[in-house]
């Protein structure tokens, strides 16, 4: 089995899960080790767009923990998917954000399909989008991409940061699908 069709299938265990919470990780890159900063910066200029450079966290009523994160499995930077396996790093800080307005019509909902966006560079495809589907037809979109500058409307791929939004029309606007 290829790589790609095991990541797929990976994928694909999230369907029928139920989300009961959310989180967002940042690493921290204090040298002292503690961890900052203390407040979340994950919105942008944008709303609806989320961007971290971590990972989110989805936990479910399942008792499943999946961390979706960017990671260097197939190229540097391309979307990863980890279920029920130890946290990928200890220097970090999580925020919930069940509640935040982007996340709320997804919580306690069950996951109906995933998606994911294949890119290709020098030959090599990779994950670069993940698009989860909820039973109400609500969407998340996490991409590994960034904006390259505060005001950009436009996000660079292949990045260490995730951009996260429940719109896909924002989506497609600032180049994650």
């Amino acid at each position: 089995m290829s790589q790609q069709t095991q990541f797929e299938n990976t994928c694909q265990q999230l369907v029928g899960k139920t989300l009961c919470k959310v989180e967002y990780e940042e690493i921290a890159y204090d040298q002292s080790n503690q961890i900052t900063p203390v407040q979340p910066y994950y919105t942008t200029h944008i709303d609806q767009v989320h961007s971290l450079d971590y990972a989110v966290w989805l936990h479910t009523t399942q008792q499943d923990k999946i961390e979706i994160t960017w990671d260097a499995s197939f190229y540097p930077y391309g979307i990863g998917v980890k279920i029920n396996q130890a946290p990928s790093t200890n220097d970090s800080q999580k925020w919930e954000v069940s509640a935040h307005q982007l996340w709320k019509g997804c919580l306690h909902d069950t996951i109906q399909q995933v998606n994911l966006i294949w890119e290709q560079v020098s030959g090599i495809t990779y994950p670069q989008t993940l698009i989860i589907t909820f039973a109400n037809e609500q969407q998340i979109l996490i991409g590994a991409a960034q904006f390259l500058n505060k005001y950009d409307q436009k996000v660079f791929g292949m990045s260490d940061n995730l951009i996260v939004t429940n719109d896909v029309a924002r989506a497609k606007a600032i180049g994650i699908v």
